[in-house]
């Protein structure tokens, strides 16, 4: 039971990294960084321009991502709204710090087909890097 257990979170472990992606395009990570990397629910759906009905969908998507690990949250004593905040993961993934990063995250087919020729890559003596046996050229 425990080794079925672990096939399906092997198998379903992309959808973090389809989260992040997700985190990303919608701008969240700068969001956060332009508010001091801390932030509540209201502030993501104003500054990311989402549309108020999302709001419940939004809380658990951060969920998802806090579960993962790439945002964390605290209810600071008095205040009424959950904090969500940066983590090392998170502070890693906005245009400021990293632009290289974000490109990964947003152009999904670039960083898929480069893993997808990972096979070709092993098999080939003279290959250097993955990427460019992927896409033919260097990164």
């Amino acid at each position: 039971m425990q080794g079925h257990a672990e096939l399906h979170n092997y198998a379903l472990s992309h959808l973090n990294s389809l989260a992040i992606r997700c985190a990303v395009v919608i701008d969240i990570p700068n969001t956060f960084d332009r508010h001091g990397r801390a932030t509540i629910i209201l502030d993501i759906i104003t500054k990311t321009e989402l549309h108020a009905v999302k709001l419940s969908c939004l809380r658990q998507f951060m969920h998802v991502l806090i579960h993962s690990g790439i945002f964390d949250e605290s209810l600071h004593v008095g205040e009424s709204h959950t904090v969500y905040t940066f983590t090392l993961a998170s502070s890693s993934m906005t245009m400021t710090q990293f632009p290289a990063t974000c490109y990964l995250f947003t152009h999904p087919d670039t960083m898929l087909s480069t893993f997808i020729s990972l096979e070709e890559w092993f098999r080939d003596p003279a290959a250097n890097a993955l990427f460019e046996i992927a896409h033919d050229m260097f990164p």
